[in-house]
C-alpha cells in the first residue's frame, strides 16, 4: 500500500525518493512538450500566407489536436503550444535542461515569457546559452 511505501527507508533516502520523482515529473512534462512541438513541425503549414482568411488555420487545428488528446481545454491547449514552439525554436537549450528534469514547469515558463519580445536571433541564442 502507498501508506507504507517509505516505511523501510531513512529519511535520507525519502528525500531521495521525493526528488527523484519531481526530476522524473519536470522530465515527463518535458517530454510532453517536445511531442506537441513535434505535432506543430508536422501539422502546421510553413507557409499560413493565404490561408489568412480560413476560420480555422494549421496552428489551430493542432491546438483542437492537442486539447483532445490531452483531455484539456483549448485555451490550456494553446498555452502549451506556446510553451512547446518556443522551447523547440528558440530555447533549445532551456528545453534539454527540462528534458533532464533539472528545472520544473514554472521555471521553464518565466523563462518564454520574459523572452518573448526578444526578437534578435543572436541575442536570444547567447540567452538561451547562458540560462
Amino acid at each position: 500500500m502507498i501508506e507504507h511505501m517509505f516505511d523501510k527507508l531513512a529519511d535520507a533516502a525519502v528525500v531521495d525518493a521525493m526528488t527523484a520523482a519531481a526530476r522524473a515529473q519536470n522530465a515527463d512534462c518535458a517530454r510532453e512538450l517536445a511531442a506537441i512541438g513535434e505535432l506543430y513541425a508536422r501539422r502546421a503549414p510553413a507557409d499560413d500566407a493565404e490561408r489568412f482568411s480560413w476560420a480555422v488555420d494549421g496552428h489551430e487545428n493542432v491546438v483542437a489536436e492537442v486539447a483532445a488528446a490531452l483531455r484539456i481545454s483549448r485555451g490550456r491547449a494553446r498555452g502549451r503550444l506556446r510553451y512547446a514552439i518556443a522551447l523547440r525554436e528558440r530555447l533549445p537549450r532551456v528545453a534539454e535542461v527540462f528534458a533532464r528534469g533539472d528545472i520544473d514547469f514554472r521555471l521553464m515558463a518565466a523563462l518564454v515569457t520574459r523572452t518573448e519580445l526578444v526578437d534578435d536571433d543572436e541575442v536570444i541564442a547567447k540567452i538561451d546559452a547562458a540560462v
